[in-house]
């Protein structure tokens, strides 16, 4: 690193390219090209795109042994009190890594993303650097919401968040809510123009984005297209993402087990997300634990509906029966019958008028960037005060 710019240490918490990891990769993006900072970046142990990309854009990335260490035991089972004592052992080990090193780079400032806090806020406090906390999601845990509530009130200098509904979420107090900076998730979206894509050439009726596990409705979704396709035989989906490795046999054995193979197109990561909405009817999203998805926004400013549960702050974009049908979460029948409602040729051209409206008022709203680089920029300049 050099020594003649200030240096940003990112904290992420996962190395695949998911809804957090591609905010987070925009916006360090955004700074490295700024040229105006050192940028390295703590990633897990694991392999994923996100690392990938770092990497390729010769952006540093590092992974301390501690938090090798963290990874390996949460994969080995153990006996529950072996597993308590190793995680105690191991956030300990990563609290006095972060602390020795934040205490040797004096000019360093923390990003830290989502749950990583846990393990850099205190070193941050103690050691006098400045955080910063971009929350994507809140904990249903109380108890582990709670112990966030107070890592946020006692260590972090600026809290980054996409909406009110979750700061509401997180019972940020009023002061606590001056440390608010809104990043809203379709300042990442690429405004690209692409050719029309013909109503009857598309590839496929419904795409789904995202991991393919249970949490995200994934077998809701496989129950509900087993029910379509005895009224819509030719039906066809596509899912894009990468497996929930303990979710992918059952997966896998429902579409085989239902005979579902020539209806479900599983396609892995996909590098040009966009083109393969494109090349749909309409995006699907059934999922049980979302904030603000960010699959949802891509779909509405490429002029897709959508069907999507409600959850999170959703119908903050998503107008019930405008520009996309909201469902409730694991109810098969419900998305059953939107999946049958929204392809109907004369509904879908009305919930394409209702996408098309509604990226109108997204693309009216400027990009956050710069609030972001403003406040960092002041907090360079509070720690050399």
């Amino acid at each position: 690193m050099s020594n003649s710019k200030n240096t940003i240490l990112f904290i992420s918490n996962e190395s695949k390219l998911l809804g957090a990891t591609n905010v987070l990769l925009h916006i360090i993006d955004y700074l490295h090209a700024t040229q105006k900072y050192n940028i390295l970046v703590s990633c897990p142990p694991t392999e994923g795109h996100f690392k990938e990309i770092l990497q390729q854009k010769n952006i540093t990335t590092f992974t301390p042994n501690c938090l090798r260490d963290y990874y390996f035991h949460i994969s080995k089972p153990a006996f529950l009190p072996i597993r308590i004592l190793r995680r105690i052992i191991d956030n300990l080990k990563l609290l006095f890594f972060f602390y020795q090193f934040l205490s040797k780079n004096k000019s360093t400032i923390v990003y830290a993303n989502t749950s990583a806090v846990r393990y850099i806020a205190l070193p941050a406090l103690l050691s006098r650097t400045r955080l910063l906390w971009h929350v994507h999601e809140y904990s249903t845990k109380p108890l582990k919401q709670k112990f966030h509530s107070l890592l946020i009130k006692l260590c972090s200098d600026k809290i980054i968040v996409h909406s009110p509904f979750l700061i509401s979420k997180m019972g940020i107090s009023e002061r606590g809510q001056k440390k608010v900076i809104f990043f809203r998730y379709f300042t990442i979206l690429e405004r690209k123009e692409y050719p029309e894509t013909e109503f009857n050439r598309l590839s496929y009726d419904l795409i789904f984005a995202g991991k393919i596990g249970f949490e995200k409705g994934v077998l809701d979704l496989l129950s509900a297209v087993k029910n379509v396709v005895e009224i819509k035989p030719d039906l066809k989906v596509a899912l894009a993402g990468v497996f929930v490795d303990k979710d992918k046999d059952l997966v896998l054995s429902f579409v085989e087990k239902h005979r579902l193979e020539n209806h479900i197109t599983f396609c892995g990561f996909v590098p040009d997300l966009n083109r393969a909405i494109l090349d749909s009817k309409v995006v699907v999203l059934p999922t049980y634990r979302d904030y603000m998805p960010i699959l949802v926004m891509e779909a509405l400013l490429l002029e897709k509906p959508v069907i999507c549960t409600d959850v999170g702050d959703i119908r903050s974009i998503v107008t019930h029966n405008k520009n996309g049908i909201i469902i409730s979460p694991g109810n098969v029948q419900q998305l059953t019958d939107a999946i049958l409602q929204i392809l109907d040729e004369e509904a879908y051209q009305r919930f394409v008028l209702g996408a098309r409206a509604q990226k109108a008022e997204l693309l009216s709203d400027a990009n956050d960037y710069e609030k972001i680089e403003q406040a960092i920029d002041n907090l360079f300049h509070k720690r050399k005060a």
